[in-house]
């Protein structure tokens, strides 16, 4: 940096109403509960400095770098940190509503119970950051890093996470993720087991190997996720959309998915034992040896379904369709199947006649 040295908040701001702070090293001195709302410091460099509880609304930081910088309980509403390096730095309760990161990198830094509702975090590195009990609201965090972020209680509500890797992630049944976009997310083997995933949209995510245990996912949209091997059991997914989801060896024991949307899956060597699927829709999915004992099928759709050696071992099927479904070696052993409804001949003829046509 070849900018002037500054060790006082008196050479700060005289610095800053000259326009004079591009470049400027700031070290060494203590800044706790100043005013510093609208001050232009862009390209600055801090060092060993404590913004702690400091007014910092709307300021701009664009492109600066901090170094063992504090802003505990900082209030930075509105300021500008896009492309800025705040490595490790520490922001535990500040204030960052309408804040715009864009760019910068965040690594470490610890936000434990800060508020960044309607902040902007497009492109930006929160690796390994300290995330825990943090609002983030309505916020977009679009292809942003938090690989090993800890989530556990934040609070997620109607943000878009869309292309965020958060591969390693902790979180925990009091992350709030209700409504919050996930598109093509990178979650694989991740645990969010009891967290509330209700309208949530995990379109195209890499799910694999996820824990999703308890989960609440009434009405989520999984289609055409990823979810090979990922663990479901006891997962609450009422009216929910796997529509082309990859579910190979997935487990939903016990899971609730009534009404639920399973077309084209393909979901071989899949488990749903004792799983309630009261009216899903499973037309045209890949269910080769796919385990269905005890699971209540009642009124669903399975219509050009590919059973082939599936396990229906005491389901009950009664009404089903069942037209043209692949059931070769399926077992199906002890099995309900009152007024099932098997291939229809003449709509398969018409079926054969169109797709001909």
């Amino acid at each position: 940096m070849d900018g002037p040295l500054v060790t006082s908040w008196p050479e700060l701001v005289l610095l800053a109403q000259k326009g004079k702070t591009v470049g400027a090293r700031i070290a060494g001195f203590d800044a706790k509960g100043l005013e510093l709302s609208g001050l232009d410091l862009r390209l600055t460099h801090w060092e060993q400095v404590s913004l702690a509880g400091a007014k910092l609304v709307g300021a701009l930081f664009s492109g600066a770098t901090f170094v063992e910088t504090s802003f505990d309980g900082a209030t930075l509403d509105g300021a500008d940190f896009g492309r800025a390096s705040l490595v490790d730095a520490k922001l535990i309760g500040a204030s960052l509503v309408g804040a715009n990161f864009s760019g910068a990198d965040l690594s470490g830094v610890d936000m434990t119970a800060a508020r960044l509702d309607k902040t902007l975090l497009r492109d930006v590195k929160l690796d390994r950051a300290k995330l825990s009990g943090l609002d983030l609201t309505q916020s977009a965090v679009i292809s942003t890093s938090l690989k090993a972020a800890d989530l556990r209680g934040a609070r997620l509500l109607l943000a878009d996470l869309s292309e965020a890797d958060l591969r390693d992630c902790q979180f925990d049944a009091n992350t709030m993720l209700t409504s919050c976009m996930l598109h093509r997310v990178d979650l694989s083997g991740a645990s969010l087991a009891g967290a509330d995933l209700s309208d949530a949209t995990f379109s195209e995510a890499r799910l694999a190997g996820a824990n999703f245990n308890d989960c609440i996912a009434v009405q989520t949209s999984f289609a055409l996720a990823n979810l090979s091997h990922a663990r479901l059991q006891r997962l609450s997914g009422l009216r929910s959309n796997w529509d082309g989801a990859t579910l190979h060896g997935a487990n939903f024991s016990d899971a609730l998915l009534e009404d639920a949307e399973l077309s084209r899956v393909r979901a071989d060597g899949a488990i749903f034992a004792r799983t309630q699927l009261h009216r899903a829709r499973f037309g045209h999915a890949e269910l080769r040896g796919t385990i269905f004992d005890h699971a209540r099928l009642t009124w669903a759709n399975l219509s050009h379904a590919d059973l082939s050696g599936a396990w229906l071992n005491h389901a009950t099927l009664d009404h089903a369709n069942l037209h043209r479904a692949k059931l070769n070696g399926a077992i199906t052993d002890g099995a309900s199947m009152n007024d099932v409804r098997m291939t229809d001949s003449a709509k398969a003829a018409a079926e054969d006649f169109s797709t001909r046509g």
